[in-house]
């Protein structure tokens, strides 16, 4: 295969990357003169093709974000112009491959999933391959070599566009990773500080209430050695033990549980007067891994109250880093395997040009590509919600019309979603204004509407209300599903505790992170059998300012 040296990039193994890819696609000159002779014809009518494109694309919530201003979709529409006139005039050079994977690099930087521009794909197929049939209505001999042609243009460039997105993505996602795992080791050297150094007792229990860790605090408070106590059960260090049988129902149930006064002795048998607080733990799969005793000096209240308030926000940290750095790894493999899959099977499709084989190889790239977008959407959702939590402290917040707002929040779920049992209605005031971060709150809405459809078994309504209520933006998010039993509602913020399949257990966590991060506040209110409502309360926005951002 003859190409330009000019156009040859100077690294070798560049080059010989370049010629494989080329070759794997079974380029041929005859491919090459009849995109050539097209453009002549075809070139003139792209103008028309890319705005019915870009209006398609505006239609849709998901994808009219990315188009701030019409100054942007022009640009972007002048962009897909020149790409699309070197495509025909000089086809298959390494100019266009490197614009591809300059666009690959900008579809990561700016959130677009691979989902969106695939579609985009196909809408450019549709109208490309219909002034195919106008151009060539009576030689079928010239359409064909053109449809080959431009197929094997249209799939050479989703695979380099998905190449480079997965690299680019894979690359972030290792950087995260080594992020998360610094981080993980930070908080195990501080929990290791914090056993040795604190004066009071922190004790880790198995799930059958043998001693498993014994800090130097305890060590101090029961006069007990760390080779002493381990395997033992903490039974043996109380004056009543059954006793511990309540604490430990109370602490299953609630997730922890308060035991105060002279109840404990010490080696010598003496008692000690202490508050003991035992802690129900779980992993984030919500399994029962254990308990955490933390027996504090009743002289020395105010001290080990702060103490316990560290604690708590120690234990939640590294709950969330742990869960999140687990669940990234999981699905890594899953995409690089299908990736694979995908190229193996366009070159499939590729080798063959009838229609009949074309169509049969379309399907099963279509189920491929589907598997795909699935794996790729339960990424970006972890991953997203890390990335959120990261950065939640310093929202971008704008000034939003709340009514409009909510209408394109709501359009952009109806359209997500094929679930047609749930019936979603909007009530909300004209006149709301409200200072938000629109990402976050998209993530807020999203969290709720998935635990909402989980909640509704059969068919169902979902009703978003918005109004002003005593200085403050009331929102409320109201389904008919099954409730939340009253056991499980002094947990519901926690994070890693999930009840629905699939979940990443960091839904209503998140949702209320954010909500106090813009300085509001979400409540729940549940009956087990007929629904459950979420209220969120914001301030106002400044009664000066009355632009609509969502116009």
């Amino acid at each position: 295969m003859n190409i330009p040296e000019a156009l040859m990039p100077s690294n070798q193994e560049e080059r010989a990357a370049y010629e494989e890819q080329i070759g794997f696609f079974r380029v041929t000159a005859q491919d090459r003169q009849a995109l050539r002779e097209l453009a002549p014809r075809l070139v003139p009518l792209l103008p028309k093709v890319i705005d019915c494109f870009y209006d398609t694309l505006g239609a849709f919530p998901a994808t009219r974000m990315f188009f701030t201003s019409p100054a942007v979709v022009e640009n972007l529409k002048t962009v897909q112009l020149e790409y699309f006139t070197d495509l025909f005039f000089n086809p298959f050079n390494l100019e266009n491959i490197q614009k591809r994977k300059n666009i690959g690099n900008t579809h990561v930087r700016i959130g677009l999933q691979p989902k969106w521009y695939i579609g985009g794909y196909a809408l450019y197929s549709q109208y490309l391959f219909a002034i195919l049939r106008q151009i060539y209505p009576d030689d079928p001999v010239r359409l064909e070599a053109s449809q080959s042609a431009l197929l094997k243009a249209i799939f050479l460039d989703m695979q380099v566009a998905l190449e480079t997105y997965i690299e680019r993505y894979s690359s972030e996602l290792i950087e995260a990773r080594t992020a998360l795992e610094q981080k993980l080791w930070m908080e195990d050297r501080l929990l290791t500080f914090i056993l040795n150094e604190a004066t009071d007792a922190i004790v880790g229990l198995d799930e059958h209430g043998r001693i498993a860790t014994w800090s130097q605090g305890a060590q101090s408070i029961f006069g007990y050695k760390t080779s002493e106590t381990l395997d033992k059960s903490i039974a043996d260090l109380m004056q009543d033990p059954s006793m511990l049988h309540c604490l430990f129902e109370e602490a299953q149930k609630k997730g922890s549980a308060t035991l105060q006064g002279a109840h404990w002795l010490s080696k010598d048998r003496k008692p000690i007067d202490a508050n003991a607080t035992l802690t129900y733990l779980q992993d984030q799969h919500g399994t029962h891994i254990g308990w955490t005793l933390l027996i504090q000096n009743l002289t020395d209240v105010r001290r080990l109250a702060e103490k316990v308030k560290s604690m708590e926000q120690l234990t939640a940290m590294t709950k969330i880093t742990a869960g999140v750095s687990h669940e990234i790894r999981t699905p890594l493999g899953v995409i690089a395997l299908t990736a694979d899959l995908i190229h193996h099977r366009v070159n499939a499709l590729l080798e063959q040009c009838s229609p009949a084989l074309q169509d049969e190889n379309k399907r099963e790239l279509d189920d491929l590509m589907a598997e795909l977008h699935l794996e790729v959407e339960r990424l970006n959702e972890i991953v997203d919600h890390y990335l959120v939590l990261s950065h939640i402290k310093k929202p971008n917040k704008q000034r939003w019309n709340l009514q409009s707002y909510l209408q394109d929040i709501l359009a952009g779920l109806r359209s997500r979603s094929s679930d047609t049992r749930i019936e979603m209605s909007l009530e909300a005031d004209n006149d709301i204004y409200v200072d938000i971060d629109p990402t976050h709150f998209r993530r807020i809405f999203l969290n709720l509407y998935e635990n909402s459809r989980y909640a509704i078994q059969g068919t169902g309504r979902i009703t978003v209300t918005a109004q002003q209520s005593h200085g403050q933006a009331e929102i409320k998010v109201r389904d008919n599903g099954m409730g939340i039993p009253p056991e499980k509602m002094d947990r519901i913020f926690s994070a890693f505790i999930t009840h629905r399949p699939g979940g990443t257990g960091l839904g209503l966590y998140l949702v209320r992170e954010i909500v106090e991060a813009h300085h509001g506040t979400v409540t729940i209110e549940s009956t087990e059998g007929k629904g459950t409502t979420v209220i969120i309360r914001l301030p106002l926005a400044r009664e000066e300012v009355h632009t609509d951002a969502a116009s």
